[in-house]
């Protein structure tokens, strides 16, 4: 069952979105605003390029050891610029917190992938959950994009699961994370 608008009000206002703006409230979802912190993919150093690998044969063809993420930037006052093809890590303003029973979709706004804005689709959130949301977002408009610190970005769903389900609290590696967070090494 997807919750309803006085569905995600309660669970809201009772510590499941903080901080809480009704505003953001939908017929069956919840907006989330942008934090203000972005990372970018930047190419490695040659020497710690290098080091990585056996041969500099094997490292060229593995392109994406070339990259890592940056250390968090924070948006600034005049808006982060996204050029054609850019990718970056956001995250949401609000921590959000899912009890065992409830599971969490993330989805572009409509009005974002009209501007030519791409979440890349990593918007399941498990039950148990608590933190802010990491958004992977991608520019497919021909121009440059400008995003800025507070704007609502993404909506969230809400399902109930049919049980009490094992907690992402005992399980989770990104529990309580803050901030745009990059892939942690584990379980995927």
């Amino acid at each position: 069952m997807i919750y309803n608008d006085a569905q995600i009000h309660k669970w809201a206002t009772t510590g499941g979105v903080t901080p809480f703006d009704e505003a953001c409230i939908n017929p069956a979802s919840i907006d989330l605003r942008l934090g203000n912190m972005y990372r970018v993919p930047e190419k490695k150093s040659y020497r710690e390029f290098i080091k990585d690998f056996n041969s500099l044969w094997s490292a060229r063809m593995i392109n994406h050891d070339e990259y890592e993420w940056s250390e968090p930037k924070t948006i600034p006052d005049i808006g982060l610029f996204l050029f054609p093809g850019d990718f970056v890590l956001c995250h949401s303003f609000e921590v959000v917190s899912l009890p065992d029973n409830l599971v969490g979709k993330l989805f572009l706004k409509s009005s974002a992938g009209r501007r030519g804005l791409e979440h890349l689709h990593a918007g399941y959130i498990d039950p148990g959950f608590s933190g802010q949301l990491t958004f992977e977002i991608y520019n497919h408009w021909p121009g440059n994009i400008r995003l800025f610190a507070g704007e609502c970005l993404l909506q969230m769903t809400l399902e109930e699961c049919l049980a009490v389900t094992t907690s992402y609290r005992h399980t989770g590696r990104y529990q309580h994370q803050r901030g745009p967070t990059p892939q942690r090494e584990g379980k995927s």
